[in-house]
């Protein structure tokens, strides 16, 4: 995969934010994964939101407080492992993850982002629940910059190899397009049709059951 050199994916307001949020130290122990974070290696689309990882869990009104030193910050959902806020607008996510990601992170303008290897594992298990658009056309230019759905399953199988999950309703669910049909796509940086993301999921899931 491609070395971290997209920043254009965020926009200088939200650079700004992170700049503080970064000085602050408050991500100092959090891994960037999601849509962003491949994005910002990738540079296939424009993303307005990040989302933090942690296998630890964490006080939430502890670290709201720290936030809130930073800036003007909304509270937009909150449980005990889990904080969505809008920091002068860009909206920040901090949640547990059950396992520890598969590969280093990847350090980046203070940022640790996830390997695109746990970044496809986290996307095919969004999928597996309710896939967005955007999960999707994140899936697709995983596979069209040579990942292959074999792998991202076995990496699956590795990283939740204490957990019973059901692989063929994940692969059932790579090709149930239903909810993401009724999406916008999200704002590219690429020439990407909608119909070509289809196309190649559906191609590789006939693949590994052909």
């Amino acid at each position: 995969m491609e070395t971290p050199v997209h920043p254009r994916v965020l926009n200088k307001g939200n650079w700004s934010t992170i700049r503080r949020v970064v000085a602050d130290g408050v991500t100092d122990a959090w891994t960037l994964a999601g849509g962003t974070a491949l994005a910002l290696q990738i540079g296939h689309r424009y993303s307005e939101d990040l989302d933090f990882f942690h296998t630890r869990s964490f006080d939430v009104d502890d670290l709201l407080a720290r936030i809130a030193q930073i800036g003007d910050v909304r509270v937009l959902a909150r449980t005990g492992d889990r904080l969505h806020v809008l920091l002068a607008d860009l909206r920040i996510s901090f949640l547990k993850t059950g396992m520890p990601l598969l590969f280093p992170a990847i350090e980046y303008r203070g940022l640790r982002l996830a390997d695109p290897q746990d970044i496809a594992v986290m996307k095919v298990i969004a999928i597996g629940g309710r896939g967005s658009r955007k999960d999707f056309v994140d899936l697709y230019c995983l596979l069209k910059g040579g990942m292959n759905l074999p792998r991202i399953l076995s990496l699956i199988e590795r990283r939740f190899a204490s957990i019973d999950y059901n692989a063929y309703h994940l692969q059932k669910s790579l090709v149930w397009f239903d909810d993401a049909e009724a999406e916008p796509m999200p704002r590219m940086i690429r020439d990407i049709e909608w119909h070509s993301v289809r196309r190649e999921i559906e191609g590789a899931v006939k693949a590994m059951s052909g």
